[in-house]
């Protein structure tokens, strides 16, 4: 699209998780749509499971949830994920979320 930038803020994250499914029992994160950055440009939509989540964090890769906006590698972003620990376990939580109940990204489900 020609005259139109992205946010700089896209600049700085490296996953964009748009959308969560949970597994049955729990309230425990079975796996994420997200986006990952490429260098410079954003790959298509990925499936992560919950254990390639985590050990994006541990790397410290900034990790956000979001949705994406009209112009291709724009994202509105929503909240940063963090890992919580609570009770002895480690919850996967997103803006104001608390780990009481186990992980939260407070995302549309698919």
């Amino acid at each position: 699209m020609r005259g139109k930038r992205v946010s700089p803020d896209n600049r700085k994250v490296d996953v964009v998780v748009v959308a969560a499914r949970y597994a049955p029992q729990g309230g425990v994160l079975d796996r994420v749509k997200a986006y990952q950055r490429r260098g410079l440009v954003w790959g298509d939509v990925t499936l992560l499971g919950r254990e390639e989540l985590v050990q994006r964090l541990r790397r410290g890769l900034r990790v956000v949830t979001g949705r994406p906006k009209d112009l291709p590698g724009d994202f509105e972003i929503i909240a940063p994920v963090r890992l919580a620990s609570a009770n002895g376990t480690e919850a996967l939580v997103a803006g104001g979320s608390s780990p009481g109940s186990g992980d939260d990204l407070d995302i549309p489900l698919f």
